[in-house]
């Protein structure tokens, strides 16, 4: 199987349009995105430091992908 760049392209286009829908659609996500927002901004403003970063949007986006799961299981 061979790597295609325009296949992968097309595949994260698809990702992030579940992710919107999803995001029209259920209020707890939509939560979870401004959380994200206001966590972002405050490290920002805190200067937090790669390690943190790395941190922080490691638990972003697991919480936005188990929210995601829950909103497919439902």
């Amino acid at each position: 199987m061979s790597y295609s760049f325009k296949k992968q392209m097309k595949s994260f286009t698809f990702a992030w349009n579940g992710i919107l829908t999803c995001a029209g659609h259920e209020q707890n996500i939509k939560f979870h995105l401004l959380a994200a927002i206001a966590v972002i901004v405050a490290g920002f403003f805190f200067h937090i430091t790669h390690i943190e970063w790395m941190v922080v949007m490691l638990c972003i986006g697991s919480v936005i992908a188990a929210e995601l799961f829950n909103s497919a299981i439902e």
